[in-house]
């Protein structure tokens, strides 16, 4: 079976899907530090640092380089934004996988936005905290693999070679994105 690829009306959904729930995410966003670990991220982003274990690098680099543009002011916003632009770059990618595994675009957006909208996905996506981005690399992820399987499985038959090697790919991607994902 071949990789389905997004036609020009699934990108048009995702583009909705990603305005959509940055729009909702940026109005229901708190204006001030919250619970969990949003202020040690505050702290850590604008004043650099390592957060505690395993210090999650990925997501303080991208975070200290945001929370330096130019165009805040106030930096509890800034901190929040990335976590509901990453959360609504989740959605898509989530879009995507749906896609290649359901092949039904209606029902691909109908899944996202539920997920979008989730109570405990919301609630991570409008403040400062990691899980958003993790979303993302492990979306990524699976869209690569499923993807890398039907490729192999389209051009040859399957070989236990082919299998490992795919399997080890998995294997450093998911090990790449440990830090990251762990707590």
């Amino acid at each position: 079976m071949n990789p389905v690829y997004p036609t020009k009306s699934l990108l048009v959904w995702a583009l909705g899907i990603f305005v959509t729930t940055l729009v909702v995410y940026v109005m229901t966003m708190p204006a001030t530090i919250t619970l969990e670990d949003s202020g040690l991220f505050q702290m850590v982003c604008h004043n650099g640092g390592i957060g505690h274990p395993p210090g999650y690098p990925l997501f303080i680099l991208a975070c200290q380089g945001f929370v330096d543009l130019p165009v805040f002011t106030e930096g509890v916003f800034a901190g929040n934004l990335l976590s509901a632009v990453f959360a609504s770059f989740s959605c898509v990618c989530l879009l995507f996988v749906c896609f290649e595994i359901l092949r039904d675009k209606h029902l691909s957006v109908l899944v996202t936005l539920f997920y979008g909208f989730s109570a405990t996905f919301w609630s991570q996506a409008i403040i400062i905290e990691v899980y958003t981005l993790s979303v993302i690399l492990f979306l990524a992820n699976t869209l690569a693999s499923a993807r890398s399987r039907k490729v192999e499985t389209s051009v040859m038959a399957p070989n236990p070679s082919a299998s490992m090697v795919r399997a080890a790919s998995i294997m450093f991607r998911s090990v790449a994105f440990c830090f990251t994902i762990s707590q």
